[in-house]
């Protein structure tokens, strides 16, 4: 049976870096923003810039076929799943399962 609280397209043992704790995080917090991950469900939010890291920005589109991620898309968080778990988010008419470790990276500015 498949855990639908886990990205299987992420595959997190191998990715080299605390997302968390990325190089950019602390100015993005610094700048007032938040990351998706962390936006609260039915609450909305500018997307200001990708953190400064090693991800590969390739792999921000292609999981769960994300939205482009550019500065000035907004974006809503419709649901979170527990554990770390899939983001669920609209923007403007689809909705998008956004893998949490994407959606850590991903800073916005909160409307």
């Amino acid at each position: 049976m498949e855990d639908k609280d886990k990205c299987n397209t992420c595959d997190t043992p191998h990715i080299p870096f605390d997302y968390i704790n990325t190089p950019g995080a602390k100015a993005a917090r610094e700048a007032g923003l938040i990351n998706l991950a962390e936006l609260p469900e039915g609450e909305k939010g500018i997307v200001e810039r990708i953190s400064e890291t090693d991800h590969d920005l390739d792999h921000m589109v292609r999981v769960g076929h994300n939205p482009a991620f550019v500065k000035g898309l907004e974006v809503a968080v419709a649901a979170k799943s527990p554990n770390n778990g899939p983001v669920i988010i609209k923007v403007e008419e689809r909705f998008y399962d956004v893998c949490n470790d994407v959606a850590s990276v991903v800073w916005v500015k909160k409307i």
